[in-house]
């Protein structure tokens, strides 16, 4: 007999599909035997949701590139926005905001940063062709000297209006929100977990429900024992699965501290916070409604090299010439969750709590914590062995599909930034 759960879609504000019976308003899940001989996923339950990716359109966008450039002389940097807007000359557009290198310094400086909105490569071509005749910045490489300091990087995906019947606006929406919990639950950058990084409370997964932040903590005056010492307490934490909490599908879900260099974002996104006049939030129609995952990398200082150079995006050329399919594992990595069989092919409930509240990302903490917890009391395996130190990828699988998706989304984008 094969095993299903669901996992539901709440809300805790006003959305589309609260029209829908909460039993529409789920994400299923099978449940089926690992299809792989890796010993670490030998004889483990992977949960498959029933999502048809064909129904989804995906579209990788550039929100914004920023790019940090030294003028021979001062000039005030509003003076110099002045100058690439009439450059620009693109109403319809994202606009070029230049404030000075240094936050909070004098605007009227050498050391400037540019943030272009709505980037493309002949965008770009203007701004540097004009900082070059101009304000004479020395050529490099047939280009004004500059380097990129950060970009916004985004996944949109839209249910398919072809694909649902009638154009059921409700059909529609669920299909969004199911596509919405489905990033949240299967998100594993690859990184984070390889390099420990983003293990300080206050950067691990959280979510902002319009009033305040969630996310798993240690309990207050809450002591570790003293053999736990070296494990740290968001890892403790994360083995009660009591702690962990589901994100209703209109919060917006964040890893990272915005202050990082690299943080994410991930949203059911009805609405967007601003209009091409900067004025307060505007609601989409709904085929504009989408499920949206977003990686912000932002270096602070030219000391050394910036994020995105560390990728070999040295100049905005490199956007454009880069092989971002090659680049996906950087940024967008999505994995099936997999559990313990508990017999009859049923997985282990703790685990699938865990799972469907804080989906792969908090199933690799829980199973990273109970690991970690294991080796500091030294407890020993079945053949007498000390238990060894769990992979970054933990009992997870790759979710072939949505990542090859992304992959193609990407490259396309690459290629439209090029051409503009």
């Amino acid at each position: 007999m094969q095993h299903t759960f669901n996992i539901p879609i709440f809300t805790t504000q006003p959305r589309d599909v609260d029209a829908l019976a909460p039993d529409r308003r789920t994400l299923r899940y099978t449940l089926a035997p690992v299809d792989s001989k890796q010993p670490v996923t030998d004889g483990r339950l992977k949960a498959t949701p029933e999502v048809d990716l064909t129904n989804y359109k995906l579209n990788a966008v550039l929100d914004w590139i920023s790019i940090a450039v030294t003028l021979p002389k001062k000039h005030a940097t509003m003076n110099v926005g002045r100058a690439i807007k009439k450059r620009l000359d693109q109403p319809e557009l994202g606009g070029a905001r230049v404030d000075p290198m240094v936050k909070g310094g004098s605007r009227y400086t050498n050391e400037i940063q540019i943030k272009l909105q709505d980037p493309s490569l002949p965008r770009f071509i203007k701004i540097l062709e004009l900082l070059a005749h101009k304000y004479e910045v020395p050529i490099e490489n047939g280009r004004a000297e500059h380097r990129v300091m950060g970009f916004e990087l985004a996944i949109d995906i839209h249910p398919r209006f072809s694909k649902v019947e009638d154009g059921d606006e409700l059909e529609l929406g669920l299909r969004r929100v199911q596509m919405s919990e489905l990033l949240r639950k299967h998100f594993a950058p690859q990184q984070i977990f390889s390099s420990g990084a983003f293990t300080h409370e206050h950067d691990w997964l959280r979510y902002h429900d319009g009033e305040k932040h969630h996310q798993v903590v240690w309990p207050k005056r809450k002591r570790r024992p003293k053999e736990l010492n070296q494990v740290s307490k968001l890892l403790i934490a994360a083995t009660d699965p009591n702690l962990h909490l589901a994100a209703p599908v209109n919060a917006t879900v964040y890893l990272g501290k915005k202050s990082r260099p690299m943080y994410y974002r991930l949203q059911d996104k009805v609405e967007d916070m601003r209009d091409r006049n900067g004025e307060a939030r505007v609601k989409l129609t709904p085929t504009d409604r989408r499920s949206r995952i977003e990686v912000t990398l932002e270096s602070k200082t030219l000391v050394g090299a910036t994020l995105p150079e560390q990728l070999d995006l040295f100049s905005v050329d490199d956007f454009a010439h880069k092989g971002w399919k090659l680049l996906r594992k950087a940024f967008f990595t999505f994995e099936f969750a997999t559990f313990r069989d508990a017999g009859d092919g049923k997985p282990t409930a703790e685990e699938v709590e865990v799972f469907k509240k804080t989906g792969v990302m908090g199933l690799k903490m829980f199973e990273q914590g109970k690991n970690e917890i294991d080796r500091a009391m030294g407890t020993r395996r079945d053949d007498g062995r000390l238990i060894r130190r769990i992979g970054p990828r933990g009992h997870s699988v790759v979710f072939c599909d949505l990542n090859d998706r992304v992959a193609r989304a990407l490259k396309q984008m690459g290629e439209q930034f090029r051409k503009g």
